[in-house]
């Protein structure tokens, strides 16, 4: 079965802020990615990031909050390639920066 996750290490976070993303997917090498879905609930689709898993089957990220980013909240999906090779998702992800 096919599973894949998003874990932020904060949810309520201010610009300059480092933030820590973790993409759990299901296979060592197959392509996994991270995606912007909504600011302020309007939909849009962006990607933020899109790579290979490591060995442990995820794709670390550390990233710094940018200036100009406060006062919205962004929802976040985790996408990958799974086991039987069609795309899975996660559950979305909110983060809120502070105006």
């Amino acid at each position: 079965m096919d599973s894949i996750f998003l874990r932020l290490s904060d949810h309520d976070v201010d610009e300059g802020d480092l933030v820590d993303v973790i993409i759990g997917a299901t296979i060592p090498g197959n392509c996994a990615g991270l995606a912007l879905v909504a600011v302020d609930g309007v939909s849009i689709f962006s990607w933020l990031v899109l790579g290979p898993t490591d060995s442990l089957v995820q794709i670390s990220i550390q990233d710094k909050i940018p200036d100009r980013a406060g006062g919205h909240t962004y929802t976040l999906k985790a996408y990958a390639i799974g086991f039987n090779g069609k795309l899975v998702y996660g559950a979305d992800e909110m983060l809120t920066v502070a105006p």
